[in-house]
């Protein structure tokens, strides 16, 4: 499903060993394996933003992809986003 994605907007998908290298590059997981294993210390969001604008927020990963989208939407620098 698509989700009413727009144009210009990008996501990130992959199997389970490129995201996890995708993850500890960008330093969302420990490198010490033994503290990553903790999982009482993971927050499961998904961090999205806008760079142009500078504009960056996150929702809880597992948030319903439909208000993902919805929340996304609110980067739109177009005339019907609710960021002025």
């Amino acid at each position: 499903m698509l989700y009413d994605v727009k144009p210009g907007r990008q996501f990130l998908t992959g199997t389970p060993e490129v995201m996890e290298t995708v993850g500890r590059r960008l330093g969302f997981i420990d490198p010490d394996p033994a503290v990553d294993a903790d999982t009482s210390n993971h927050i499961g969001v998904v961090l999205y933003g806008n760079d142009t604008l500078n504009r960056w927020s996150a929702c809880p990963a597992l948030t319903k992809p439909s208000e993902i989208v919805r929340s996304v939407s609110w980067l739109d620098p177009g005339p019907h986003s609710p960021i002025p």
